[in-house]
């Protein structure tokens, strides 16, 4: 298992990295969120998944695409959500 800096490290000798599914280099997913962590040994706070089937997806070869595309799926998600449509 390794860490941020041998990701890091790892990323400057191949970069921009490998595939990690067909044909794309990132990837963005929606998930139902579920409860927050209240772990005290924990402490993270991030929220548990109601169900670990994602509800969108959308892959990317680029990072400028990946953030392009990122937010743009948070926005279609936060209307969706906003009109109470899950």
């Amino acid at each position: 298992m390794g860490s941020e800096q041998t990701e890091a490290a790892w990323l400057k000798g191949n970069w921009p990295g490998e595939d990690i599914g067909c044909g794309r280099k990132y990837e963005t997913m929606v998930f139902l969120a579920g409860d927050r962590c209240k772990s005290k040994r924990c402490g993270c706070g991030m929220p548990s998944l109601r169900n670990a089937s994602e509800l969108d997806f959308a892959g990317y070869m680029t990072a400028g695409a990946a953030t392009k595309g990122h937010m743009a799926m948070c926005c279609k998600w936060a209307k969706r959500t906003k009109k109470g449509n899950l």
